[in-house]
């Protein structure tokens, strides 16, 4: 996770390379596993292939929002 981060830190970047860099054989199947954890955001609008867009997930807030009013 960290290795994605800094990459993706610099900007998106193609789904070919962050496989390259994650793992010489199972690279994209962690970063599809990277994707479910919300950490690597794939764009899914077009057929998925090795020049698919990938992004840094947008953090998440850290506190929960009040049921009360």
């Amino acid at each position: 996770m960290a290795r994605t981060a800094a990459t993706l830190a610099k900007g998106p970047i193609a789904l070919g390379n962050l496989a390259a860099i994650l793992h010489p054989v199972n690279g994209r199947s962690m970063a599809y596993a990277l994707m479910v954890r919300r950490v690597v955001e794939i764009d899914l609008d077009a057929r998925l292939g090795d020049r698919s867009e990938c992004r840094a997930v947008p953090p998440l807030p850290l506190a929960m929002p009040s049921i009360r009013r």
